[in-house]
């Protein structure tokens, strides 16, 4: 005996229901009766076969399913809202802010590729980006942790510290941050870049110079 997809529905049968109005090209309706009771992956395998992916991972998205989601915008060539997703994903699990990350790239958003590594201290990328981008604000907040700055200052070339400090706009908490920086990359001609970047700036110069400490200064005095 066939019972009509709404009879079905009625008694809770709800995937035999879907197919029966999948079948006579009301999959709106199906999809829309399986996502509703709970069933989202038959409802975005409906979109799947009909080759809208995008709409699928809509309906992933907004049932808490991100990874899926992510996958299906990927897969639509929507590489932002894919990254927006595996956010939302490593909110329960941060390893999906690397995700993010190379989504963001693809979608040539840089700046926000920088701030989900930033996240998750993954440095290595955190320094070829924002070097290879002249992203030096980024960097410079970056490299308001010692920790991150360390790393950042043993891996750049001297060359690449000299066009850092000479394109970042002066700003006390960055000149504050440089006596810092000199402490992690005892390299005379980074000191130098530094003494130059706040010539005819007083009162920077002397907030750099108060934060110098004695040892360090000696040692200047050495070299």
């Amino acid at each position: 005996m066939h019972y009509p997809p709404e009879d079905l529905a009625v008694q809770k049968n709800f995937r035999e229901a879907s197919k029966l109005f999948e079948s006579i090209n009301f999959q709106r309706k199906a999809i829309d009766l399986l996502e509703f009771n709970g069933f989202i992956e038959d409802a975005a395998k409906i979109l799947l076969r009909m080759k809208v992916p995008y709409r699928a991972a809509i309906i992933y998205d907004r049932n808490g399913q991100f990874v899926r989601a992510a996958e299906c915008f990927a897969l639509d060539g929507k590489h932002d809202s894919a990254a927006r997703s595996f956010e939302k994903a490593a909110g329960a699990d941060y390893h999906f802010f690397k995700n993010a990350g190379q989504a963001f790239l693809t979608a040539g958003m840089t700046d926000n590729a920088l701030e989900v590594y930033g996240k998750i201290l993954q440095s290595q990328d955190v320094l070829k980006i924002g070097f290879g981008s002249q992203k030096y604000e980024f960097l410079a907040v970056y490299m308001a942790n010692p920790y991150n700055a360390k790393y950042v200052l043993e891996n750049v070339t001297s060359e690449q510290l000299a066009a850092f400090i000479e394109s970042l706009g002066l700003r006390p908490d960055f000149v504050q941050n440089m006596s810092v920086w000199v402490l992690y990359r005892h390299d005379l001609k980074f000191f130098d870049s530094i003494l130059f970047k706040l010539n005819g700036h007083e009162e920077l110069a002397a907030l750099f110079w108060s934060h110098i400490s004695g040892p360090y200064a000696n040692y200047l005095h050495q070299s």
